[in-house]
């Protein structure tokens, strides 16, 4: 009994220990609920907060891969203007060969100049030198003059067309400049706003970084809370059964109330277990979901990155093959191009050579009128001659009127007589001959005119398809005028056919004259052998007829004289004739060549014409591929900023991968802490069945323990913590020190590249001048031909002139000699009338040579002014030298700084591996 009165008020403190415990427990497990209410709308704040800022990144990234494109943009037009600057120097260097070999070409013409002024002097000085062969040798100079100052001309064309080239240059450079600080501001911005963006990302990252704190330790608190809960069932089990243990002891009111509260306390710890149930089944539907969310994004992305990898990879290899294709064609259509140029460039140089072979045939042309002009005089020498024929004639006719039979004497003048009339009969032959060789040079000459008008027919209707391309209106023109030429020839020859015609008719009459004039000698041989049977009478008028003979033959004899000398003047011009002839039939041959060159020409110009519609097509084909190509790059660097967008997105779902496997670990390590708890749990259930007294030690060991488990799973995971972060910032600076390796190698290119732009300038620098050396050794030779002209001309004026006074003197002195006669004085007044006009062309040459010498100083102001623009050019270049050289400076300083910089990333990689 007393045991029985002592338990009740101990077993009646438990169950109100126990009630208040349960209140304790239910506060506590709605303190749980709405903690774990309140956690999840924090985590799906969070989330949304999550999502929006991985929107605002998504953006972010866009707009930083657009800042790359464009800055990919600036650099390829950067790459583009440096490429079009380097064809520009390559074309003012070609121009500059090109000056330097019309500048060799000026010198070997002032060499020939200086040559032929030698030749000159040397032919002065020679009194055996003609006037005809000095004329040519002015003529030579003349053209190779007219050559040097049409080299000239080409040459200031040149140099105006090199400095207008210039000036575009110029002005494109400035272009460039202001594009390319325009572009340096925009890169400037855009790194401005990518390191504004770099600084948001990295709020941003900070803020997500705190997010997942607090998930980590709202997943501990959870963690903690169902340890808690475990440890709560784990007493409540205890408590019920000792409370069953008390319901047997106790009495049966007190058995209804404890089963009261027992039944209250049974059914909140169902609801508590429901409750945890559902927790945990919502935790796992949150983790699989997530799981799946994940594991779909990464299949998504997966499977868009094959798909998009697949179709770029052979875009790109067909691009690149399409490329290569087509900078194959372009480089074979250039190199066709250049030797389009080149044929053109030979075509022109041959077109140049037809239209100076033009003006000589002009020259020569003009040769031909003035020998025309010598063949009318001659015609007309040969009408008086024929007139003084005709008046022999008539007085023969009187002689024979008056002829007599008698006298010795007759017969002595008789014989004089014969010996005229046959030295008539001799000239009369020549002539005859002479007369018959012109009319076959007549025939000759129209033979080849025919020719010549065929052949000029030829010519226009070869150059009747080119007019449009390559003959410019001054080319038509002179053929016209050479077509009028030859016209008025035609006319002059066939003016010069009906007088040989009339002179053949007078000839014939001539040659009757002297038969029947010889038949009259015959007669009064006879008479004269015959006795003498008539009486004084008839001897005296036989001698008054003798004497009126012997008058007329000293008459006749005379006139024979006269008729020779006329003879000799016109074998001196027969054979001036005869030359002229040669002369004009070099000028055939040559205009032969020259319509056979012609011809070919056109063929050329016709080929040219066929290739440059061919150039047209090929460049709108060209034109269409750029705007493929072009088309193309945008798609390339669509993709490729595509692509780096979706690696973004990858690592970012690789650091979300991380993430998640540290939380698997975590929950891993909790399981694994819980199933260390539930096994001493069931240990201490053991030992408080068998030993009440050892539980003590028992759970002083276990929480020891337990402290020991705490803190090195706390430790460990710490350490993976830390070795992730280590990870993290060893894979940040592999990819830091790839880019400075790329940035160094790049810079390395830089220096190279830079490095061949001055050896490329320093060695324009040096050609420059030595070209500079080489103008100024040419000025010099000019200045001191340009002196030694001067004195030549001088020279040449003053024997001009000397000799035009000896010529003058000669002439009057043959005057005064053959004044006895008038009409000797009458046919010397044109030869003197010659001279005069032989005398001007000396000082039509005198004003030639004085207009080319100031031609020649004209020349040499140009050549100063060129050597002044090249000296200029010489500045800029050193400046722009200059220039390069600071740059290269910077750009060393910045290699330096970069592999300073790489060394020190090396260093604290080295030390943190050591740690």
């Amino acid at each position: 009994m007393p045991l029985h009165s002592e338990a009740p008020p101990s077993n009646g403190i438990d169950v109100s220990n126990l009630q208040s415990q349960i209140k304790s427990y239910e506060e506590f497990t709605q303190q749980l609920q709405s903690q774990i209410q309140s956690l999840t709308e924090k985590a799906d704040v969070s989330y949304k907060e999550l999502h929006s800022k991985s929107t605002e990144l998504s953006q972010l990234q866009e707009k930083y891969s657009a800042l790359l494109s464009g800055l990919v943009r600036a650099e390829t037009v950067k790459s583009e203007l440096h490429s079009q600057l380097v064809t520009l120097e390559e074309e003012v260097a070609s121009y500059e060969r090109t000056l330097s070999d019309k500048e060799a070409l000026c010198s070997e013409l002032q060499s020939q100049i200086m040559v032929l002024s030698q030749q000159v002097q040397s032919k002065e000085e020679s009194d055996s030198v003609t006037d005809s062969e000095k004329e040519r040798i002015i003529s030579d100079l003349s053209e190779n003059l007219k050559q040097a100052n049409e080299t000239l001309r080409t040459k200031e064309e040149i140099i105006s067309q090199l400095e207008e080239r210039s000036a575009s240059f110029d002005e494109l450079l400035q272009s460039l400049q202001t594009e390319v600080r325009s572009k340096t501001e925009l890169v400037n911005q855009l790194q401005s706003s990518v390191t504004s963006y770099e600084t948001e990302k990295g709020v941003l990252e900070e803020e997500k970084q705190s997010l997942s704190k607090d998930l980590e330790l709202t997943s501990e608190k959870i963690v903690e809370l169902s340890d808690k809960l475990v440890t709560q069932e784990e007493e409540l089990s205890k408590l019920k059964h000792e409370l069953h243990s008390l319901c047997t002891e106790l009495s049966l009111p007190d058995s209804l109330n404890t089963s009261q509260t027992l039944n209250s306390i049974r059914q909140s710890v169902i609801s508590t277990n429901t409750e945890k149930e559902e927790l945990r089944s919502h935790l796992s539907k949150l983790e699989s979901e997530k799981d799946k969310n994940i594991y779909k994004q990464s299949t998504n992305l997966s499977r868009k990155m094959s798909e998009n990898v697949v179709p770029l990879a052979s875009d790109e290899s067909d691009i690149i093959t399409s490329l290569r294709e087509e900078i194959k064609q372009q480089a074979e259509k250039i190199e066709e191009l250049k030797e389009i140029e080149e044929q053109y460039q030979m075509i022109n140089e041959e077109l140049n050579e037809a239209v100076a072979e033009n003006e000589k045939l002009q020259a020569e042309i003009v040769t031909g009128n003035v020998k025309a002009n010598l063949f009318d005089k001659r015609e007309s020498e040969i009408k008086s001659l024929k007139e003084q024929v005709n008046k022999l004639q008539e007085e023969k006719s009187e002689l024979e009127n008056k002829g007599t039979k008698d006298g010795a004497q007759d017969v002595l003048d008789t014989s004089g007589g014969d010996q005229s009339g046959t030295d008539l009969q001799e000239q009369l032959d020549l002539i005859n001959e002479e007369l018959n060789e012109t009319v076959t040079e007549n025939e000759e000459l129209r033979g080849q005119i025919a020719t010549l008008s065929m052949k000029v027919q030829m010519l226009q209707s070869s150059q009747s398809p080119t007019k449009d391309s390559s003959i410019d209106g001054e080319g038509q023109a002179k053929i016209q005028e050479l077509e009028e030429q030859l016209h008025l020839v035609n006319e002059d020859l066939n003016e010069a056919m009906t007088e040989n015609d009339h002179l053949k008719a007078q000839i014939f009459e001539m040659n009757a004259r002297m038969q029947i004039q010889d038949k009259l000698e015959h007669d009064v041989k006879t008479r004269q052998a015959a006795p003498s049977a008539e009486g004084p009478g008839a001897d005296t008028s036989n001698t008054q007829e003798l004497q009126q003979l012997r008058e007329n033959l000293s008459k006749l004899s005379g006139e024979n004289e006269k008729l020779r000398a006329q003879l000799q003047v016109t074998d001196a011009k027969g054979q001036m004739f005869d030359t002229l002839q040669k002369e004009y039939d070099s000028v055939n041959e040559q205009y032969n060549k020259i319509l056979t060159d012609n011809s070919g020409m056109a063929k050329k110009i016709e080929e040219l014409h066929q290739r440059l519609q061919l150039q047209g097509t090929q460049e709108v084909n060209t034109a269409y591929m750029n705007e493929q190509h072009s088309h193309l790059a945008k798609e390339k660097q669509r993709l490729i900023s595509h692509i780096d967008n979706l690696e973004k997105q990858i690592q970012e779902l690789a650091d979300v991968n991380t993430g998640l496997d540290q939380e698997v670990m975590k929950l891993k390590a909790a399981q694994q802490q819980l199933v260390f708890d539930n096994d001493t749990l069931k240990a201490q259930m053991v030992l408080t069945r068998s030993d009440g007294g050892q539980t003590e030690a028992f759970q002083t060991d276990y929480q020891r323990l337990q402290g020991q488990f705490t803190t090195a799973m706390e430790q460990k995971n710490q350490i993976q913590a830390e070795w992730n972060q280590a990870m993290h910032s060893l894979k940040q600076r592999e990819a830091r020190c790839q880019q400075l390796a790329m940035q160094v190698s790049q810079l390395a290119e830089d220096r190279s590249y830079l490095n061949k732009q001055l050896g490329h300038l320093s060695k324009s620098l040096r050609e420059r001048e030595q070209e500079l050396q080489g103008l100024q050794q040419q000025y010099r030779i000019l200045y001191q031909t340009h002196l030694s002209v001067q004195a030549k001309i001088l020279e040449t004026e003053r024997k001009a002139v000397d000799e035009a006074m000896q010529r003058a003197c000669r002439v009057k002195l043959e005057a005064v000699k053959i004044s006895p006669e008038n009409v000797v004085v009458e046919k010397v007044a044109p030869n003197e009338v010659k001279l005069e006009i032989d005398d001007n062309p000396d000082n039509l040459q005198v004003a030639d040579l004085r207009t080319k010498l100031e031609e020649a100083e004209q020349m040499r102001i140009k050549m100063q002014d060129h050597q002044t623009r090249l000296e200029k050019t010489l500045t800029a270049e050193r400046e722009q030298r200059l220039q390069l050289e600071e740059s290269l400076a910077t750009l060393q300083e910045h290699i330096k700084m970069a592999a300073e910089n790489k060394d020190v990333g090396c260093l604290q990689l080295h030390q943190y591996w050591n740690l």
